[in-house]
């Protein structure tokens, strides 16, 4: 339990220092992580890249559909 408290704080850490990169490029923090894993990790199906960023698989979806739109990816 304390693993999972602590690894949520963590992320929200992280989320906050990363909003300062990514907010010139409107890009949310989980946008970028997003980006990064599928760079390194090409073809991954949401459900793994949700795992490896730690968010919902609903959040994921809705980023990777969002980065879609812009024109950020590709399916």
């Amino acid at each position: 339990m304390k693993t999972m408290l602590v690894l949520r704080q963590l992320t929200a850490v992280l989320d906050r220092k990363l909003a300062g990169v990514t907010r010139p490029f409107r890009l949310a923090p989980t946008d970028a992580l997003l980006m990064g894993w599928m760079v390194q990790r090409s073809g991954l199906p949401g459900s793994n890249l949700a795992d490896l960023v730690g968010r919902s698989r609903q959040s994921v979806q809705r980023s990777l559909e969002r980065l879609l739109k812009r024109g950020l990816i590709q399916k």
